[in-house]
């Protein structure tokens, strides 16, 4: 969802309030004293989830608010938690119900995501109404990938129909909370870290100490290097392939990751998008990650499905139609 209304200014008070939010969140995690490996650096490893129902954009009916109070909180993941229907996992026609729980299918719809604690009304905090700023005029050169591209043969029809990559992007670019399967798995060396993805089993490689490639090559999910600040690991990605555009931004698309280890079950994880061409200035926000309840499954993509097939036939009589 796309906000492109007028960039606002913010006054005085609300600067002061995200100053002390930010005050509060470094507390929060300064509070904390992780494991170490042997290196001496956090120990950031294991399973992890993003799962929530709180939304990259803060809906327009919270304005300047960045927290909901507990009891609105509760009233969501209520009314979330009968929809969902928790239970025993099963077909209906078997009397059970569909498990929507953090390691379940669609496990994203009932928790309203906290920091520190708060419920928050939504991921971006770096704008006083938590939406995107609004975007520049696209300027001249490659646009992301229309679905007429897409659909001009197999090689460019979306890399989740040809099993490729994951559709969302809850493991690349900003790690944001999807529909389903939002598990991942950490894996530290002195050298590099490793997040697995649990949608479409994907590994994101990220290289400590290293400089970004210079050779033209767009990886899936982009070129991620790293850094250790004090206790917190500063991921840097860039580079950035063309079918996996992140609101538009791809060809100077930069996005810095902070982790940092705040509990025992949470990971505190904040992140800033930068791309000139398409925004005025950098956006970004926070969140934490928790524990899943259970042990990641496995991901099968349907390779032999009907999707690529159906979809190139349409466009090419689409294409006679006209």
């Amino acid at each position: 969802m796309r906000y492109d209304g007028v960039t606002m200014r913010a006054p005085p008070f609300i600067l002061v309030l995200l100053t002390s939010a930010l005050v509060a969140t470094a507390s929060h995690a300064a509070a904390y004293k992780p494991p170490r490996l042997s290196d001496g650096h956090p120990d950031l490893q294991g399973d992890w989830h993003n799962a929530s129902i709180t939304t990259l954009e803060r809906p327009m009916q919270y304005a300047d608010r960045k927290a909901l109070t507990a009891d609105e909180a509760a009233g969501i993941e209520a009314e979330f938690s009968d929809f969902a229907s928790i239970g025993p996992s099963g077909p209906p026609e078997d009397g059970g119900a569909f498990n929507l729980g953090q390691g379940g299918d669609l496990d994203a719809f009932t928790t309203v995501m906290r920091v520190a604690g708060e419920p928050r009304t939504s991921l971006i905090t770096s704008t006083p109404d938590g939406r995107i700023p609004a975007s520049r005029p696209r300027p001249p050169g490659p646009a992301p990938l229309s679905i007429e591209d897409m659909a001009a043969n197999p090689e460019t029809m979306a890399p989740v129909e040809r099993c490729v990559i994951n559709a969302s992007a809850n493991g690349w670019a900003v790690m944001l909370p999807g529909e389903y399967n939002n598990n991942f798995r950490i894996v530290q060396t002195n050298t590099h870290v490793s997040i697995m993805i649990q949608m479409a089993n994907d590994v994101r490689i990220i290289r400590l100490g290293a400089r970004h490639r210079t050779d033209g090559a767009r990886p899936w999910m982009g070129d991620s290097v790293a850094r250790w600040d004090g206790d917190t690991l500063v991921v840097e990605t860039t580079n950035f392939p063309r079918a996996q555009a992140f609101f538009g931004a791809w060809e100077q698309l930069k996005v810095t990751e902070r982790f940092t280890r705040v509990a025992k079950d949470r990971l505190l994880y904040r992140f800033t998008v930068e791309d000139p061409t398409v925004w005025d200035k950098p956006w970004g926000g926070e969140y934490e990650f928790g524990r899943p309840r259970r042990a990641i499954e496995e991901y099968a993509c349907h390779e032999n499905d009907h999707t690529l097939q159906n979809a190139l036939e349409a466009a090419r009589y689409e294409e006679g139609a006209r």
